[in-house]
């Protein structure tokens, strides 16, 4: 709060209850969209800091940027990381893909 930016919260409970337990979920996904919608990219420090914020668990973090294969640390491309987070989180393209239109 004190650094201006909206707390890491999900708008709602989530039903079905995730499948996997590492911790992403759609809502937690939203909620990181929320905290960073106006960026196109982001630094790996600050999505570092909302993703621990958010208690996520950082080796996924990790696995996700090295499946990325982002090279500038300083400028993650956002929508394109998103993408990757929905695609770790769903079964097929054609449900990324809703995913990613939501």
């Amino acid at each position: 709060l004190a650094l201006n930016v909206p707390p890491p919260v999900k708008p709602r409970l989530e039903y079905p209850i995730p499948k996997s337990h590492f911790g992403l979920t759609p809502g937690w996904l939203r909620a990181l969209m929320y905290q960073l919608q106006n960026n196109l990219t982001v630094s790996f420090k600050v999505l570092w800091d909302r993703w621990i914020g958010a208690c996520l668990q950082h080796e996924n973090l990790i696995e996700i940027l090295v499946l990325g294969g982002f090279a500038d640390p300083n400028a993650i491309p956002w929508f394109r990381f998103v993408a990757l987070c929905a695609g770790h989180l769903t079964e097929n393209l054609t449900q990324t893909m809703v995913m990613v239109c939501e």
